[in-house]
């Protein structure tokens, strides 16, 4: 899965792109694919490299601090139930006390 469709590319034939890297995990070069055309500043890397940098350098809260991380894996937790249950709507946990 990517994050980007900035590019999208179709190969017929794995041996064609056999020495060229695309993205990371993607699984085989043939087929549909929506390689980054630079993955690491699409993706965001540098920017949350460089919040993290600055946070500590302010002694402030990152940008994407502990809430934002715990609804992702909240709304991650719960596809997965959704998943199981065949598509069934499920609750988000919310945890109040991360504010």
């Amino acid at each position: 899965m990517s994050p980007s469709n900035a590019m999208e590319l179709y190969n017929p034939r794995e041996d064609q792109l056999a020495d060229v890297y695309l993205m990371e995990k993607l699984g085989t070069q043939q087929g549909w694919s929506n390689p980054a055309p630079d993955e690491y500043s699409t993706f965001g890397y540098p920017q949350e490299i460089q919040d993290f940098m600055e946070a500590i350098a302010m002694d402030r809260e990152p940008k994407s601090g502990m809430r934002v991380a715990s609804d992702t894996v909240a709304a991650f937790y719960a596809a997965y139930v959704s998943a199981e249950r065949k598509g069934q709507e499920v609750e988000v946990p919310f945890d109040p006390t991360l504010g």
